[in-house]
């Protein structure tokens, strides 16, 4: 995994969780009747847990991944401790703690997932080979909600012939933008752009598709798109279905092989999984 994208997840999971853990832990003291245990001595109670458990899990998932389910009676048995240790509880008293504890630090966490899906990340799972090199099939990924596109970002999107799946493609073609495909160079408005890496040396009009199908861009001309409009490729360009060749239809108001705004998912931000093929893209 490459350094950023670790330090970036570990610094949005590690301080909400242990801030979470020590506000949880007072609320369940307080419900429990301890009227004299306060905020900071339960944070000191709650840090200690965290970090224990975050010690003991990352160790023994370094040692091996099944490793990492024996921290968790470790860390009920040292939470237990804990309690009864600060707070002067009985065992059961201590276990009617600890339970509401981790009950609304298991609300919190999903709440926080759920939200952070629906209107930041979405995780991915690639199923194709369409975006090979760049993304490779059981790749996991995650797309921002909020981030504008870009040119060559690569583009999450749900098709117009199946809403409920998601696919992803490189963004070529900008809302308002006339695209042409002239062998080997893209040209934007009448000029050529850069390209990525990815299609150094490639072809785009050598489509490996049915000579009745569209070839948009290419042999049946330019393509501009609306306001509203995105044309996107596959990095396999000789063989993909993309804005140039594919039939969904997202209806009379949307150009043939654009993709509307609408139907927009998000940027894909990096790879976090495998972790030999974790990267960052924006």
């Amino acid at each position: 995994m490459s350094p950023s994208l670790l330090i970036a997840c570990l610094a949005l999971t590690v301080p909400i969780n242990l801030a979470m853990n020590g506000l949880w832990l007072w609320i369940a003291v307080r419900i429990a009747g301890a009227a004299k245990a306060g905020y900071v001595r339960s944070t000191v109670v709650a840090l200690a847990i965290s970090v224990a458990l975050f010690l003991a899990a990352t160790l023994a998932l370094a040692l091996h991944p099944a490793l990492a389910l024996l921290t968790i009676p470790a860390a009920i048995a040292l939470s237990l401790w804990l309690i009864r240790r600060v707070f002067a509880f009985s065992r059961w008293r201590s276990a009617g703690v600890l339970a509401g504890m981790l009950a609304l630090l298991a609300t919190a966490n999903l709440s926080l997932a759920l939200a952070m899906r629906t209107f930041w990340l979405a995780s991915f799972v690639v199923s194709s080979w369409s975006m090979e090199p760049t993304l490779k099939i059981e790749d996991r990924f995650l797309a921002d909600r909020t981030l504008g596109p870009q040119r060559w970002d690569l583009l999450v999107f749900h098709p117009a012939d199946a809403p409920k799946q998601s696919w992803v493609k490189r963004l070529v073609g900008l809302p308002g933008e006339t695209v042409a495909l002239r062998g080997g160079a893209v040209l934007i408005n009448g000029s050529e752009v850069a390209l990525p890496a990815v299609y150094s040396g490639r072809r785009f009009d050598a489509m490996d598709r049915d000579t009745r199908m569209p070839h948009r861009g290419t042999a049946d001309g330019p393509i501009t798109l609306g306001p509203d409009e995105f044309f996107v490729l596959g990095n396999n360009i000789e063989a993909s279905l993309d804005s140039r060749n594919w039939t969904q239809d997202y209806g009379p108001n949307v150009h043939a092989g654009a993709v509307p705004r609408s139907a927009l998912v998000g940027v894909a931000r990096g790879i976090y999984a495998p972790l030999e093929h974790a990267q960052l893209f924006r």
